[in-house]
């Protein structure tokens, strides 16, 4: 689950206006001429909860470029995106007996098909399969993508924070086999944590999403460090630069706003003001 959400994480506890309860926020001061905008998304969300606030469109609005995590509109970056998706060993070779039969029941109890309708793709993408489950929908709506359709009527122009390959660089190195399987193994936990991020989410409370998404049960120290404190702090370094020729609305996974190492302080670090929109 953690997976499609394409995992987000933390507001931290020391961090100045911790307790703001809004997803967007404002960056100015550090001789910007323009302020930009730091938005938070939730990658996959129903329609009937999706919503994008009028203080959000504004900000959009008023950006000269929209920025995303990674390019994953274009059909080069689908085509990446495809192959990656595709195990270079069958499941049925590259996992133990025990183990296969152990997925193969937990995949017919909730998805009610067999392991070996999937036994080609690789366990990550086996389990962001998965993860869509634990929707209590089948319209799902995708914030970077709405988002994007509203820069493209405004002739906002598309740039990213890291490339495809990099992002898959990354997820290949969080999600390890131990680590896919155990959350396969918890996908009835994973579905009450994704309620309860939706309800965080649509209150725009920050740091119970932080609990709720950086919480042992939810992500390891290995994914913490590979999905939040590197990509991070590279982003952190490329931000300036984009800043100081205009106005970027930055939209990537809430998880990566707070914490120690999350980018509200790593900017804050760099003499910016960041501060939150309320209304």
């Amino acid at each position: 689950m953690k997976n499609i959400l394409s995992f987000c994480l933390l507001l931290g506890l020391f961090t100045p206006h911790a307790d703001a309860q809004s997803v967007l926020w404002k960056i100015s001061g550090n001789g910007l001429d323009k302020p930009s905008y730091l938005f938070g998304t939730i990658h996959l969300i129903c329609a009937g909860d999706f919503e994008i606030k009028p203080k959000v469109k504004a900000a959009l609005e008023s950006a000269d470029k929209y920025v995303v995590e990674t390019d994953l509109f274009s059909p080069e970056a689908m085509q990446v995106l495809q192959a990656s998706a595709i195990s270079k060993e069958p499941q049925s070779k590259r996992l133990d007996p025990a183990t296969y039969r152990e997925l193969d029941s937990i995949l017919r109890k909730f998805l009610k098909t067999p392991l070996e309708k999937f036994d080609h793709f690789t366990l990550a993408t086996i389990n962001s399969i998965m993860a869509i489950a634990t929707f209590p929908c089948t319209d799902l709506k995708q914030y970077e993508a709405e988002l994007l359709k509203l820069a493209n009527a405004r002739g906002i122009k598309l740039d990213t924070l890291e490339s495809v390959e990099a992002q898959l660089m990354f997820f290949n190195k969080t999600f390890t086999d131990d680590y896919t399987i155990s959350q396969i193994k918890d996908f009835e936990e994973n579905a009450g944590i994704m309620r309860n991020m939706i309800a965080y989410y649509k209150a725009e409370d920050l740091q119970r999403l932080y609990r709720e998404m950086t919480a042992d049960k939810s992500m390891d120290q290995n994914a913490k460090h590979w999905l939040l404190h590197v990509r991070n702090a590279n982003w952190a370094k490329k931000m300036p630069a984009m800043m100081q020729k205009g106005s970027n609305f930055f939209a990537v996974g809430t998880a990566h706003l707070g914490g120690e190492d999350g980018l509200i302080r790593l900017l804050q670090n760099q003499g910016y003001t960041v501060e939150p929109i309320l209304n």
